[in-house]
């Protein structure tokens, strides 16, 4: 579909070799960063908090299920009836349920209780379906950090690599929400993948890879439907993979195969975001009413309680604000806008 030939343009994006030190600088940030994310995962001593959490916890609870051997009684092709739909519904309504967020969390969590209620029976209750949630979300944490390490080493050596793992292993947000079960750092990893993967595509352009690129889009957006913007960079991996000949000069723009892997990319991207939230496929009503709904709240166009305090804040500046004295600190936010 593309070509598997390297080009000098392709290898630039070869990364260089580590050496024995920077495999320790790495692995003692690696370390450093398990240990601020693992450390005081009960925070909150099985009091659920958070309340989006233990809404989310509440939904994997008692929304998901997957009856065994008994599968019929899943109702896996009715979406108001399955026990696999978050948006199913109500008993006492008959309408939708609510949920914001995608299935792949959901499933996850619940698939890890299931297999651990044997030798932990609270792994299906509330207090260990919250403690399994938030072991992910620390595990996916830090293969975001290492991933930004291969991104950086990647376009700017080892060292960047090092300054990018080691600024986000002690970003304060990103240690917070390695401490909560919802959707956010399994959605950083899966978009952090899907950038690595588009580099990789351009460094030595395959099916194979064009393919990875997609699942990664895929998983990102089975996490929460706001990663949709993704495929922007995994059209452009492709257009810009295929534009190149075998001397890495470029060529004329938007060649047949290009457009072709870009295609593939996109439908593979579809393939896994449906396997893992089939009900938007089967009822995709709920889920639209879900999506507007919260456009409607980060418009403004409706005022929540949680929202009240984002009022009158100024533009940006309080955005750049935030980010530099409680959320990524100074070093890092400089090193961003910079």
């Amino acid at each position: 579909m593309i070509t598997t030939e390297p080009s000098k343009s392709q290898t630039s994006f070869a990364p260089p070799s580590l050496s024995v030190r920077a495999r320790l600088a790495l692995a003692a940030i690696l370390v450093v960063a398990a240990i601020v994310r693992f450390y005081g995962l009960n925070w909150d001593e099985n009091q659920h908090l958070h309340p989006d959490e233990r809404f989310i916890v509440i939904v994997t609870m008692d929304r998901i299920s997957l009856p065994f051997p008994n599968i019929g009684d899943a109702h896996l092709g009715d979406p108001r009836r399955s026990t696999l739909n978050p948006r199913s519904a109500d008993p006492a309504t008959g309408q939708p349920r609510n949920f914001a967020y995608g299935s792949l969390p959901l499933y996850l969590v619940k698939l890890s209780g299931h297999i651990l209620s044997p030798f932990w029976p609270a792994a299906n209750g509330i207090d260990g379906l919250t403690l399994l949630g938030r072991v992910w979300s620390a595990l996916f944490d830090l293969g975001t950090i290492l991933v930004a390490f291969l991104i950086g080493r990647r376009l700017y050596g080892v060292a960047a690599g090092l300054l990018a793992s080691l600024l986000l292993s002690l970003t304060v947000l990103d240690i917070q929400l390695a401490h909560f079960y919802a959707s956010d750092t399994l959605l950083t990893f899966f978009l952090m993948l899907t950038l690595l993967l588009g580099l990789r595509v351009l460094e030595k352009p395959s099916e194979g890879r064009v393919m990875l690129m997609g699942a990664a889009a895929g998983l990102a957006m089975a996490c929460k439907a706001s990663a949709a913007p993704i495929l922007l960079p995994v059209g452009l991996a492709c257009l810009l993979a295929g534009r190149r000949n075998e001397d890495g000069e470029p060529t004329r723009p938007f060649q047949f195969p290009a457009i072709s892997a870009a295609a593939l990319s996109f439908l593979v991207a579809a393939v896994v975001f449906l396997l893992f939230q089939p009900y938007v496929l089967l009822d995709p009503q709920p889920f639209i009413r879900d999506i507007q709904t919260e456009g409607d709240m980060v418009r403004g166009i409706t005022i929540l309680p949680y929202t009240i305090q984002y009022l009158r804040t100024p533009p940006v500046i309080y955005q750049i604000g935030t980010l530099f004295f409680w959320t990524a600190g100074p070093a890092l936010t400089s090193a961003a806008i910079a």
